[in-house]
């Protein structure tokens, strides 16, 4: 019996795409918005502010989502198709820091953008301004918004008492816009006070602290490196009087535990600490929120891991000459805390154990490009590792599959050949150190875990997996990090599992679904087929699907995608899955890193109108008629169509099958899946094709059709089926009389079957000798 799999998978091929200006239809007839901008990016606590939107679709949309606590949207107004002012009201205790912005509407959820919520007083530039004398006006405190358009200088003039110091801070990529910035302090003779570009670390924006002149003015001059720029490519200034960061310790802590997290550096007179619970599942990335002290909040400059194994704060390298102790499976936070550094620990391995080391650093915003070194007690070199991929080509760091590549974290692995302590080393590349210069070094076995990657708007995972060529798509489904579903339809959604060491069987359930919407659990298998006491990487690729029942309410639901495995009974490992998108809005000037964001969490939207909806559960599928639309031919097909009250395929556990009695006579079941299969001619759900052999004796024939639904219900069809020859000969039956060199003629009648075209030969045997 054929099982029913309702909806066609498809291969779909396709690379990352970070420009937000491209098509975003699904594979649903409806097309999703997209928002290309937004203006100003940003608000203040306390206050109520305008944004305009410009992108497609928007006409629709009347909600906005992702925004989190302390926002309220006061009105939506459409501006056309490719426009809309939207009013929301900020809480004056809102959370600071970035948000993402969706809108949502009955044609879908849109592409992600990125707002700043700031204690800051917000003000626009006002134009022109590519002159000094032409600047606008602010005080300290004041977040200036401004829109960088080719070959533009925006320049912003700022009056306050002498001798303070500010903290002049440029915005732009962490909002999505894809500056080289330069920004210049100048006095009001135009001579620089300093000047700020790209920093290394995570953003890549800038910072930097001046000090107001005798005269109470700084004149501060933006532009990008290379004078690009477009409409869209906004950014905020901020001019503030609180200082900033650039360090971050450590970077990383046990999931559970309280744990002191300080900020340094950059502009900071002293280091500001706050304790910090962690939550209870391991994951990439947590908000630590502001650090609150003298002249303001800071935000902290880099990313926070929280990690699943035992973990230690390195000593002040300084304090002793023996190097620190540490056991395998345990996690370092360390810091190059100055040029030079180097920093040194202690393993005891047993021979024949395989060691792994790995860093995480730059992929957390650190400064430090890190080197690792392994040593015996002789101080003789061992094995040695600067960078774990090649970052040769940094505007590549995310693949063709949207996963993040080679970066300048380091990555180790080495067999011991004999028993005893082993001597590891971290290090800058450089020689440098400081506050920025921070890792999590973790030191063990080749340990048992895994990551799981959502490929969303990529190739079929199979295709990846084999790393075939891969073409760009822009119809595939998730690719801007939400679903956006049509009720009635079956989607797969291709994932990557990636293990190290041998954590078995991984399942993976989605969580969060929305009523009316579901997903199998979909498990792989991550035996380890290496040699005792060896892990080995694997990666499995494979799809679960979303089902989308048609009377599904047109709602929004936020999902994640979490699998476990069991290696060692008792020990589960539970990972959330993620996936890289583009948050790029304007490239304001040459290639650079590409902008993307790291989401676990996931909007998935039901399509369509709450008053056009369907009200439960339709009622089951049943089997009305059996069309045969005329007799089956020796040597021929005939197709016998189905008809059902409705389509068959809304009902997840149907089957059927269907069988011929007599010798000479087969039967195929075809199902269309709501599309039209090789086969040009198939144009119901679902069809039995019944074949006959040339030598099938011609008559009266039954076919048995059986289908089986959701909860054991069968129907069952006898039909009969006639099979005749293509075309039949009746000659008169009589006798001819000739005569020596005479004739006569033989009446032959020909019976063609519709369908049997084409000459006769005929040809009469049996005739006399001298007879033809």
């Amino acid at each position: 019996m054929r099982r029913l799999v309702p909806g066609l998978f498809l291969v779909l091929a396709g690379s990352i795409v970070f420009s937000l200006n491209l098509p975003a239809e699904a594979q649903t007839g409806r097309v999703a918005p997209v928002i290309g901008g937004v203006y100003p990016p940003g608000g203040s606590r306390g206050s109520t502010v305008e944004w305009t939107l410009t992108g497609r679709g928007l006409a629709k949309p009347r909600k906005l989502i992702g925004l989190g606590t302390g926002i309220e949207l006061v009105d939506y107004l459409p501006v056309g198709d490719t426009q809309a002012k939207v009013t929301v009201k900020i809480a004056p205790d809102a959370p600071l820091g970035y948000r993402e912005l969706r809108v949502e509407g009955s044609d879908g959820v849109s592409n992600l953008v990125l707002i700043r919520i700031d204690s800051l007083a917000q003000v626009l530039e006002v134009e022109p301004n590519d002159d000094p004398a032409q600047a606008v006006e602010v005080a300290p405190g004041t977040a200036v918004v401004g829109i960088l358009k080719a070959t533009d200088i925006d320049h912003v003039r700022i009056k306050g008492k002498p001798g303070t110091r500010l903290t002049i801070d440029l915005e732009a990529r962490r909002l999505g816009t894809a500056f080289s910035p330069v920004v210049t302090a100048l006095n009001s003779s135009g001579t620089s006070l300093g000047q700020g570009r790209e920093r290394p670390g995570g953003d890549r924006d800038c910072r930097l602290g001046v000090t107001i002149p005798a005269d109470g003015v700084v004149v501060v001059q933006v532009r990008d490196n290379t004078y690009g720029g477009n409409d869209l490519a906004g950014y905020r200034l901020r001019i503030d009087l609180a200082p900033f960061a650039t360090g971050l310790f450590p970077l990383g802590g046990p999931r559970g535990k309280t744990v002191p997290v300080t900020i340094s550096g950059g502009s900071l007179p002293d280091v500001r600490t706050k304790s910090i619970t962690l939550p209870s599942m391991a994951g990439p990335d947590f908000d630590l929120g502001e650090f609150p002290g003298p002249g303001g909040s800071v935000l902290a400059p880099m990313r926070f891991v929280v990690g699943d194994e035992a973990e230690k704060v390195e000593f002040a390298q300084g304090s002793t000459d023996s190097p620190m102790e540490v056991q395998l499976g345990e996690t370092i936070n360390g810091r190059i805390d100055k040029p030079g550094e180097v920093d040194r620990y202690r393993v005891k391995v047993k021979k024949g154990e395989r060691l792994r080391l790995k860093i995480q650093a730059a992929e957390l915003g650190s400064w430090i490009d890190s080197v690792v070194t392994i040593r015996d007690e002789k101080g003789t070199t061992l094995a040695e590792n600067d960078d774990e991929g090649n970052v040769n080509q940094q505007v590549n760091r995310v693949n063709q599959l949207g996963l993040v590549e080679g970066n300048s974290d380091s990555t180790l692995e080495y067999s011991a050949t004999s028993e005893g302590p082993l001597l590891i080393e971290v290090t800058d590349r450089y020689g440098l150190g400081g506050p920025e210069y921070a890792y999590r070094l973790a030191v063990g076995k080749a340990r048992t875990d895994f990551t799981v990657s959502l490929l969303l708007g990529n190739p079929n995972a199979g295709v990846a997996a084999n790393g075939q060529a891969i073409a760009n798509t822009r119809l595939a489904p998730g690719l801007m990090g939400v679903f956006n579903l049509k009720p009635g339809t079956v989607t797969p959604i291709n994932f990557v599992v990636k293990s190290e060491g041998s954590p078995g069987f991984v399942t993976l359930k989605v969580e969060g679904l929305p009523p009316g919407v579901s997903v199998e659990p979909v498990k792989v298998d991550l035996t380890d087929s290496g040699k005792p006491g060896e892990a080995r990487s694997k990666s499995v690729a494979d799809s679960f699907v979303f089902r989308v029942e048609s009377y599904a309410d047109p709602v929004v639901g936020m999902i994640s995608v979490v699998a476990s495995a069991e290696p060692e009974k008792g020990k589960p490992i539970v990972r959330k899955a993620t996936a890289i998108v583009g948050v790029q809005q304007a490239n304001a000037g040459v290639p650079t890193l590409p902008i993307t964001r790291s989401l676990s969490l996931f909007p998935l939207r039901i399509l369509g109108d709450p008053q056009n909806r369907l009200i439960g559960p339709p009622p089951p599928p049943s089997l009305a008629r059996v069309v045969v639309p005329g007799p089956l031919l020796q040597g021929d097909r005939l197709d016998l169509q189905l008809e059902f009250d409705q389509s068959p395929l809304i009902d997840p556990g149907f089957q059927f099958d269907a069988k011929a009695g007599g010798l000479g006579l087969a039967t195929n079941t075809v199902i269309s899946s709501g599309q039209s299969s090789s086969d040009e001619e198939v144009q119901s759900d679902v069809l039995v094709r019944v074949l006959a052999s040339p030598k099938t004796v011609p008559g009266i024939y039954p076919v048995v059709i059986r289908a089986e639904f959701t909860g054991g219900r069968v129907e069952e069809r006898t039909i009969s089926v006639v099979v005749r020859r293509p075309l039949e000969i009746m000659v008169r039956a009589e006798t001819l009389k000739i005569k020596p060199g005479g004739k006569c003629e033989l009446r032959v009648a020909i019976h063609r079957e519709p369908g049997c075209d084409g000459e006769v030969d005929l040809k009469v045997d049996g005739l006399p000798r001298g007879v033809k």
